[in-house]
């Protein structure tokens, strides 16, 4: 659920941020039929999640946040997460999310070939059907994080 978060910390490489991006999509060692940097990004994907799932301070929320949300406290987080960094993203990062995700959008159009059929249906929804959008998630979850009172009501 936390596709702003994973791109951004794929870093500057298009192709390590495109495998960031699809990491949930690509399972087992299917990640090594792609490009060295599209697998980078996969495996890194696969290491923030481990990182964050472990990680005491991401426990503990995901634990407070169980009694009202069961099993989608983790995805509940994961929007936080999004919504957080998108909310802040130019002191984050130094630049607008709208020239971000329109360069992001862009590099997924050309690697269209690389990515995973749910994806390609993203593309067709999101980018060829309304050229260059935000990553409209982010608007969606800022919606449902505030009508849930924030962090400071958990």
């Amino acid at each position: 659920m936390n596709y702003l978060a994973h791109i951004f910390l794929s870093g500057p490489n298009r192709k390590v941020q495109l495998g960031n991006f699809v990491g949930d999509a690509v399972k087992g060692s299917s990640y090594k039929n792609y490009p060295s940097d599209i697998a980078k990004g996969i495996q890194l994907h696969r290491a923030i999640d481990d990182y964050t799932d472990h990680h005491p301070a991401v426990c503990e929320v995901v634990h407070r946040l169980q009694p009202e949300f069961g099993r989608y406290s983790g995805v509940l987080l994961d929007i936080c997460f999004d919504y957080l960094l998108a909310s802040r993203f130019e002191s984050f990062s130094g630049g607008s999310l709208r020239k971000y995700t329109r360069n992001f959008y862009l590099s997924l159009l050309i690697n269209y070939r690389y990515l995973p059929v749910r994806f390609k249906r993203f593309i067709w929804h999101f980018i060829l059907t309304r050229p260059f959008a935000e990553i409209r998630h982010s608007e969606r979850n800022k919606r449902v994080f505030e009508h849930h009172g924030g962090i400071s009501s958990y």
